[in-house]
């Protein structure tokens, strides 16, 4: 334990000198997944259009509903007429003006059940299911934008802690080689292990620049402070692989939406075949009429004119083919249902390479854990020895590209198995925003 001692003692400060190197200590942007995630719901382009697209389909029931709505409207003719009797002895002409205000109403026919009821509960249901999916695609791709900058910040602080480090041991080569007690291998090869991790920097923060603008630019910030990414907060996947395949056919946003438009397409059959039935009307006017004869003698009259019946109606043959169309809307139903096989067989390969990968990255994780302690005690050893002078740079130059190389690795493997995770509850339906 004690010869671990050293290194915990040595880079612990360095840490913090990284991490000032990289402008942690400026003003800076704190947010966490969820924070996030919301910032995306109110920003993002897409969302909002899937935001407006579903209350498109909420009003689709109230606009197929306003046939059943009273057709009130004012009417007003005025014409002038001339009349020859039979034995053409007679001719006379007229002059008629009439207002009228019109009340007509579809009483009943034999849709109106599906419209009313059925296809109004469906559209409602599809018009929440399209949010709810909106927001599982909008996190499934912000998740993404969150842990890649997470990663690239990491991975510099990892590197900036190693260059302090690496300055401390390149000074003490130098040094060494002034005095004699080194070669001119030792001093060059330690300046080059400085310069190869100030190159890797120099990438790294060019990602950085791009990772960040992403970032910013997907929340609309304008903000040029330093973004600060809290840790990935979740539960521990239990599940079996059934159980996780269980869940997203029964919870997945994305299955569900079309098997809602699916139930809809379902709908549009049995309403098409209804058309085919009677249909019940009101019909009715009230209104003042006046006429007036323009021929000698002139004679006039006016009065209240009104009118009130109902209208039976049963279609016997229409231009319109109701059996061509209650076969199109069944081939429309036998698509949407292909839709939903094809997404189910889709979301089960997805959640059985989720949970492939997921195993995969938790096993490497502990690999790399494993492996940071032998390359650990290894730099340790042989940096103590070439301090003593018993040992020559190039075994601890070796030892240090491997540890720089690992602690990437395993950085990079880690926010894998955060991603990863938050992809199988996605997926699952169970890390789903509140919706406001």
């Amino acid at each position: 334990m004690k010869k671990y001692l050293w290194i915990a003692v040595l880079f612990f400060p360095l840490f913090g000198e990284a991490l000032k190197d990289n402008n942690i200590t400026s003003a800076s942007h704190t947010y966490s997944v969820t924070s996030y995630l919301k910032l995306l719901l109110t920003t993002d382009l897409e969302y909002r259009d899937r935001t407006l697209e579903s209350k498109v389909l909420a009003l689709e029931s109230l606009i197929e509903q306003s046939r059943y709505n009273p057709d009130i409207y004012l009417e007003g003719t005025v014409m002038a007429d001339n009349n020859l009797d039979v034995a053409k002895t007679r001719q006379s002409t007229e002059l008629e003006a009439v207002g009228k205000v019109h009340f007509n109403m579809r009483l009943y026919d034999a849709q109106r059940f599906y419209y009313t009821s059925q296809r109004e509960q469906l559209f409602k249901a599809l018009s929440d299911q399209e949010l709810i999916d909106a927001t599982e695609r909008l996190q499934l791709m912000g998740i993404q934008i969150y842990a890649e900058l997470m990663q690239i910040q990491q991975t510099i602080a990892q590197y900036n802690a190693l260059l302090i480090y690496q300055k401390r041991i390149t000074k003490l080569a130098i040094t060494r080689s002034e005095k004699g007690l080194g070669g001119i291998y030792d001093r060059t090869q330690a300046q080059n292990d400085m310069l190869n991790i100030r190159l890797r920097l120099t990438e790294l923060k060019e990602l950085l620049i791009q990772k960040e603008y992403l970032f910013r630019q997907s929340i609309d910030s304008d903000s040029t402070g330093v973004i600060e990414l809290q840790a990935i907060q979740y539960k521990t996947l239990t599940d079996s692989l059934k159980e996780l395949q269980y869940s997203a056919l029964s919870s997945n946003a994305h299955l569900n939406f079309i098997q809602k438009q699916y139930e809809l397409s379902r709908s549009d059959v049995e309403t098409e075949k209804a058309r085919d039935g009677l249909a019940l009307d009101w019909r009715s006017h009230v209104g003042y009429g006046y006429i007036e004869e323009l021929d000698k003698p002139r004679r006039s009259d006016d009065d209240i004119v009104w009118f009130a019946g109902l209208s039976l109606k049963y279609p016997l043959y229409e231009r319109n083919n109701i059996a061509l169309n209650v076969e199109q809307k069944k081939v429309q139903a036998l698509q949407a249902k292909n839709s939903v096989n094809i997404e189910k067989r889709t979301l089960n390969r997805t959640v059985n390479r989720l949970y492939n990968s997921l195993r995969k990255y938790q096993i490497k994780d502990e690999l790399y854990r494993q492996q940071k302690e032998v390359l650990t005690e290894r730099t340790t050893t042989t940096y103590n020895r070439y301090k003593e002078a018993l040992e020559t740079y190039k075994p601890y130059s070796d030892s240090l590209r491997d540890m720089a190389q690992s602690d990437e690795l395993s950085i990079r493997n880690a926010i894998l198995v955060d991603v990863t995770t938050l992809q199988l509850y996605i997926v699952t339906g169970r890390y789903l925003l509140e919706q406001d």
